[in-house]
């Protein structure tokens, strides 16, 4: 590995820890959070589809990114 990927996965760990604490210390506070951030998640995904689906070709490009999704997804579920 080189450095640059062991610092981020360094990096990754750390924050892991952190979220593992901070729900262990806080375990109202990090529902209404957590909640907070998967909502916004899922409404700015809507909204950039919405636009898309407004752009030339959008329903299209929309489909064939559900499509990509849905193989990888098989693939990833075959290879575990």
């Amino acid at each position: 590995m080189n450095s640059e990927r062991t610092k981020n996965k360094i990096s990754r760990e750390k924050q892991i820890i952190r979220w593992a604490t901070f729900v262990k210390n806080n375990p109202k506070d990090w529902q209404e959070q957590h909640t907070s951030f998967i909502n916004s998640q899922i409404i700015n995904a809507n909204e950039k589809y919405e636009k898309l689906k407004k752009m030339p070709n959008g329903k299209t490009i929309i489909h064939n990114l559900r499509k990509l999704r849905f193989r990888k997804k098989l693939l990833s579920d075959h290879l575990l």
